[in-house]
């Protein structure tokens, strides 16, 4: 076994290498770096599984886990020194003096070990590198008798908040977020689970696209390199004859503009199009510039929105005819290639520091630009590299899982089914009422979004708002939320009519409509008491209209991706379309964009980045509204394919929407947990205005934590929560035993306390850190949750 806070073996015996094993000392990890995904013999073919209400699951899924075990965490919370605080709230007297200082000695001393761990640093050298020397290994070197002063409480609370990320959340990052995928059987025992001898079976280390795009930008001024690169129309743009549409505004071109025009396509170099256009290339060449300062032309290198971009800019500079040239510009990207594949060999956390400074210092030589961007801020691809990683288990679950939540399930599926079914109408309802103010029989598509964008895309007073709403008051009736009790039990058959009368004549109407994810979490008090059956059901979020599995970050480490394409080409209808990435906007990330597009999809162009030779590209400026039907379509002029209003805006309807559920519980001074059947569908939450917490104003930690140990009682809250803030998009958790964590979280809630509208919700967390089921080949426990997607059955047909 090994210790929880210094990950080491308790023989003594230590192992060298990164990329932590189960037990957290680094074993190794760099003939797993840049490997392929091991294929998962235990994994089932990719089937629908019926559930009742209508629905069907996919027999695959996603686990999603913590890369450092719970236990760990868990020693940062002194019982001993709350129950003395506690004591002394209760006027039962004590020194409480001394138990403060035996407390701070404590978590000193176990911050201090926590920072030394080398996977820990390692873990936060790929997040943070330059923490690593300042805070980290600072603070590892720090003593007992270290002056108590602001600077090292602030190491402390860093070491802290990240080791609070690293043990308890959930997040799909590198080794230290690790993903694996699992299998639904329709027969056998409850669990079957092998961990394997690592934590992580596989890796791979991945540059980030904008680095690529920095890169390509910087080889696209070449004024030699520029004639092999193919121009091409700004997707966003329709030219028919000499006019043109652009998001600026319509352009009239020459008859010469127009006929340089028509021989983009994208795919011959700019030399060749100048040798068709038959004139002075040079003349074609300032042509082309004068096109792309209209906005009219893409004249560069720039690779779409995907992971391995390198292989696209690649790809172009093979295709440059002259050997010198071709050889200078590859140069250039064999260079950041060899910089980024020292990198995957590190063997130590000096070695990785190193190596990723060295990638550092070539990429700014190469391209003259700072190799970091967004400083400030905590969206993620501020750096130049990151890695992802698999977990090293064979996990598959029997039907008993499914069959113990499968009426609470369909009950909360069949009330997605129907909010996105309104949610549709309205937006139809909302162009309908403005496309016939403006008395026409066909309208740009651009100009009708104009004339009614405050009803459809400023969130307030919005029909789709007053509709989300509507939705959480359903969903409060039928379960009789509110109340003072702190857990209602509701039958599932008892709730059926009612749910299905509330949430009534609905079915998927537009393409995303037919996918809902689920994030479903286990609360077993072991492994052993999972596969007996002593398990309860705990669904954490429900995202609507929602298809992850298509997302690289999880695709990437299926075992047969092109099997996992083809299952998901059975339940995603033709008529979906996307929106073309916009790379600047911070959420954007070629991780997590939609990646397993085929022959299904379309792409609405609102940016210079759709798929690169898909034919499916509807560009925004071309599209025009009319009524076929009784209904709004939009399309190109003279094309055979129109699409419902609402599925050009199916993207922005599914993230605008996808986590309604949320609102069930957020917001409201209390909400009880509510159990339907055995499954908790609804945890237990307390919301409060950020400004009226004292508790939280700035004094010493001791002294916020005595009254937040005050503050907790008065509210009945647990020892362990989830904390939302409205101004983020992820909880926190905290230990309100743990008085660096209480100082964490005053930080937190004073920052957005500036905002007199801000608020927080606190969760209960369930299931708690006993109740953590997933472990390693060594017995350390990991939080988990198993994302499963569900799918309307008429997709199945």
């Amino acid at each position: 076994m090994t210790d929880a806070i210094t990950g080491e073996a308790t023989t003594g015996e230590a192992t060298t290498g990164m990329v932590p094993d189960a037990s957290g000392t680094a074993a190794e990890p760099l003939a797993r770096l840049n490997a392929p995904s091991p294929q998962a013999s235990s994994l089932p073919p990719g089937t629908l599984l019926p559930l009742p209400g209508g629905f069907t699951v996919l027999s695959q899924g996603v686990l999603r886990s913590a890369g450092f075990p719970i236990g760990g965490l868990l020693e940062l919370g002194d019982a001993d020194y709350a129950a003395a605080v506690d004591r002394r709230l209760d006027e039962a007297g004590g020194d409480l003096d001394a138990m403060v200082a035996r407390a701070g000695a404590r978590q000193a001393e176990l911050l201090r070990r926590i920072a030394r761990r080398s996977d820990f640093q390692e873990a936060m050298a790929w997040q943070n590198p330059d923490l690593i020397e300042p805070m980290i290994i600072t603070l590892g070197q720090s003593g007992p008798d270290t002056p108590n002063n602001h600077r090292l409480r602030k190491r402390q609370r860093l070491v802290a908040n990240y080791w609070t990320r690293y043990c308890a959340k959930n997040e799909t990052i590198g080794f230290f977020g690790p993903v694996s995928w699992f299998g639904l059987r329709s027969s056998g025992e409850t669990l079957r689970m092998r961990p394997g001898p690592a934590l992580a079976s596989h890796g791979e280390l991945f540059l980030e696209p904008w680095a690529i795009d920095v890169l390509a930008a910087t080889l696209s001024q070449d004024p030699e390199v520029r004639p092999w690169i193919a121009p091409r129309r700004h997707p966003t743009v329709y030219v028919s004859g000499t006019h043109a549409r652009t998001m600026a505004g319509p352009v009239e071109l020459s008859a010469d503009e127009a006929r340089l025009m028509a021989l983009l396509d994208g795919g011959r170099a700019a030399r060749e199009i100048a040798a068709e256009y038959g004139s002075d290339p040079a003349e074609v060449y300032a042509e082309l510039d004068r096109l792309a300062a209209k906005g009219l032309v893409l004249w560069d290198l720039e690779p779409p929105l995907v992971q391995n971009a390198e292989r696209e800019l690649r790809r172009r500079l093979d295709a440059i005819g002259d050997a010198k040239v071709r050889e200078r510009a590859t140069e250039k990207l064999d260079r950041l290639e060899q910089a980024r594949d020292a990198l995957a060999g590190y063997r130590d956390v000096a070695d990785l520091l190193r190596l990723y400074r060295s990638l550092e210092r070539e990429f700014t030589t190469l391209t003259g630009v700072d190799p970091m961007r967004r400083p400030g801020q905590a969206y993620g691809g501020r750096r130049l590299a990151y890695i992802e990683c698999g977990r090293d288990v064979e996990l598959s679950f029997g039907p008993q899982v499914l069959e113990s939540c499968a009426v609470p399930l369909s009950l909360l599926l069949t009330s997605a089914r129907w909010f996105a079914s309104e949610a549709a109408r309205q937006v139809r309802a909302v162009f309908s009422e403005a496309f016939d103010a403006l008395g026409v029989e066909t309208v740009g598509l651009a100009e009708l979004v104009f004339a009614c964008a405050d009803k459809v895309f400023v969130p307030g007073d919005r029909p789709v708002d007053h509709l989300a709403k509507e939705f959480v008051a359903r969903w409060r009736a039928v379960l009789d939320l509110d109340t003072d009790a702190h857990v209602v039990t509701r039958a599932g058959d008892e709730i059926r009519p009612q749910v299905e009368e509330s949430f009534a004549d609905a079915t998927p109407s537009w393409g995303f409509a037919w996918t809902h994810s689920v994030d479903l979490l286990i609360a077993a008090d072991d492994a052993e008491a999972f596969a007996r059956g002593e398990f309860q059901p705990v669904i954490g979020e429900l995202h609507v209209a929602y298809c992850p599995f298509e997302m690289p970050v999880f695709a990437g480490g299926h075992p047969d991706i092109e099997e996992l394409r083809a299952t998901l080409a059975t339940v995603i209808p033709d008529s979906r379309v996307l929106l073309s990435p916009v790379k600047d906007y911070p959420r954007v990330a070629a991780r997590i964009y939609p990646w397993l597009h085929d022959e299904h999809d379309w792409w609405l162009c609102v940016s210079p980045f759709p798929p690169r030779g898909s034919d499916r590209l509807l560009p925004l400026c071309g599209l025009e509204v009319r009524r076929e039907d009784g209904r709004l379509v939009t399309g190109l002029p003279g094309a055979d394919r129109w699409f419902d209003i609402a599925d050009v805006h199916g993207t922005w309807l599914m993230y605008e929407f996808m986590d309604v559920f949320k609102q069930v519980v957020k917001g409201y001074d209390h909400t009880p947990r509510v159990v339907v059947d055995n499954t908790v569908v609804f945890r237990e939450t307390w919301s409060f205005r950020v400004a009226e917490l004292d508790w939280i104003s700035v004094r010493s930690d001791a002294e916020h934590f005595l009254a937040a140990r005050r503050w907790r009682r008065e509210h009945e809250l647990p020892e362990i929560v989830f904390a939302s803030v409205s101004s983020e998009t992820k909880p926190v958790f905290v230990d309100l035993r743990s008085e660096v964590q209480v100082a964490n979280l005053a930080r937190l809630l004073r920052a957005v306390a500036v905002n007199q509208d801000a608020s927080v919700t606190f969760s209960e967390m369930l299931p708690g850190p006993e109740q953590s089921w997933l472990a390693d080949s060594e017995g350390n426990r990991y939080t988990a949750e198993l994302r499963l997607l569900f799918v309307d059955r008429a997709t199945a047909d």
